[in-house]
């Protein structure tokens, strides 16, 4: 793992990722590989600058060289070799968990054409109180 020291005192040091922000799936799998180090006694992540706070026990010398040695992308590595696994939410990339369903684009068109239509075809007073009817609900859509 590639990284530099911001900061230590005593067991305690602060790192941060050569790569810079950490995506939800980097940040799972970066924190599952520091915490199968034994040394390790906590970790804790700052996705958006891709920071890491760690609680080690042990030598300072022996953390970094494991800190080190250490690759979170391995798992991956090693799936592009073997037979295809079943698809799981921390190998998808961000892009591809954005993506709507064709059901959920349905809901949302048909959403947004009701709401459009309460607006401009209602009267005002009407259609301030169906607006405040649905927030006291809070319908879903």
């Amino acid at each position: 793992m590639k990284f530099t020291i911001m900061h230590e005192a005593g067991n305690r040091i602060r790192i941060r990722d050569a790569r810079g922000a950490l995506s939800p799936a980097r940040a799972e799998a970066l924190e599952r590989a520091l915490n199968s180090i034994p040394a390790t006694e906590k970790v804790t992540l700052y996705r958006a600058t891709g920071g890491v706070r760690l609680t080690y026990s042990g030598s300072r010398e022996a953390y970094l060289a494991a800190l080190r040695a250490l690759d979170p992308d391995a798992r991956k590595k090693t799936r592009e070799n073997a037979a295809p696994q079943p698809v799981l939410v921390e190998d998808l990339t961000e892009k591809e968990i954005r993506k709507l369903s064709p059901e959920l684009k349905a809901r949302l068109r048909k959403h947004i054409l009701v709401e459009s239509c309460a607006d401009m075809f209602l009267p005002t007073p009407i259609a301030a109180a169906y607006h405040v009817y649905q927030l006291i609900t809070l319908r879903k859509m």
